[in-house]
């Protein structure tokens, strides 16, 4: 009993996260990081319904991959992410100076249900 209880509390989201991926030149990585995190992650971080971001980065040659996931509240996502977006959730949230780091502009966003969050907490 408890087994399938486990099981039917898989499909049920608990969080939302959104997914974002953009390209830079590698030798602007570095300072891309900083600016991505103070103006980026620290602004979603104060927003209320954010429950956590996470910033990812893969240099390969020339350019760098970098891949921002925030996670948001089942019940405030909708409202939280209009508020970064401007009122748009599937559109790609552009910092002031993403045009003068980004590769190119065909930046991707996507919005997954997170049905599992088994992370160790430390903190």
């Amino acid at each position: 009993m408890v087994e399938k209880e486990r099981m039917s509390s898989r499909t049920q989201p608990k969080m939302v996260a959104r997914i974002w991926r953009g390209r830079v030149k590698s030798a602007q990585a570095d300072e891309y990081t900083d600016y991505l995190y103070r103006n980026g992650l620290r602004h979603m971080q104060g927003i209320d319904g954010n429950l956590g971001t996470q910033m990812l980065k893969k240099a390969e040659g020339e350019v760098t991959e970098f891949l921002v996931i925030s996670y948001w509240d089942i019940g405030k996502a909708q409202s939280a992410i209009k508020k970064i977006t401007g009122g748009e959730t599937g559109k790609s949230w552009l910092l002031e100076k993403d045009r003068e780091y980004l590769v190119d502009a065909n930046t991707s966003v996507a919005h997954y249900d997170v049905l599992v969050d088994d992370w160790v907490r430390t903190r």
